[in-house]
């Protein structure tokens, strides 16, 4: 797909990674990501004027990443033990190490998805306001999001817990489908009471390591 707006990463370059790898990501404004098969018509014709826009390769509904959020990507090469064949098993074997770090930082237990929820498709638009395999949930909200891409040399599998509500993101949107708004209310940092995130990023790399770890910060 042609696209006008830049590629979130150098997606070339993450699947020459030999070792299985951390990304820890943050962006420095607030940055809406496009999914894989999502036009570039979906956003107003100004959204660049309020967002910076980027494009990832991985299924799901366009995300609104804004500075704070737990921004987590995992790449998994093909070889190593945490590899799974399946699409779903790996994105739920990854929302498990979320899932047992999150509910151990947070004093109550998260449930985790095992498949793609589609009783509205209209909401398919935005990743946040539905559910899908290894995605978390709590009080029946969404609590963190999972995306993956898959090529010979391996998976890359994409994680968030927002730090705040990302209901803005329908501004963007040139129609938004009934109801989005309410469907976007799901939990981020300060409603599950995390106070250091920090510690959280820590526990979750120790459960699920060992990894290289990178650092990037995706700007205008």
């Amino acid at each position: 797909m042609i696209s006008r707006f830049g590629e979130l990463y150098d997606y070339e370059e993450l699947r020459s990674l030999k070792e299985p790898t951390a990304i820890l990501a943050h962006v420095d404004k607030r940055t809406l990501v496009l999914g894989s098969s999502q036009p570039d018509e979906i956003f107003r014709d100004d959204v660049e004027d309020n967002f910076v826009v980027r494009r990832r390769r991985g299924g799901g509904g366009v995300v609104l990443l804004q500075p704070d959020d737990v921004w987590i990507d995992f790449w998994i090469p093909r070889g190593d033990p945490r590899w799974q064949n399946d699409v779903n098993a790996m994105a739920i074997a990854v929302g498990s190490w979320w899932r047992d770090v999150l509910s151990a930082t947070i004093g109550r237990r998260c449930a985790i998805m095992t498949s793609l929820d589609r009783s509205n498709e209209d909401l398919l638009v935005a990743c946040f306001a539905v559910l899908g395999p290894g995605e978390l949930t709590l009080d029946q909200r969404k609590v963190v999001g999972i995306t993956q891409w898959r090529v010979r040399e391996g998976a890359f599998v994409s994680t968030l817990l927002p730090a705040r509500s990302t209901e803005v993101l329908v501004l963007a949107l040139r129609a938004a489908p009934a109801h989005l708004v309410d469907a976007l209310a799901h939990h981020n940092i300060f409603s599950l009471g995390i106070t250091d995130s920090s510690v959280l990023l820590r526990d979750l790399l120790a459960l699920s390591g060992p990894w290289s770890e990178r650092s990037v910060i995706i700007s205008r």
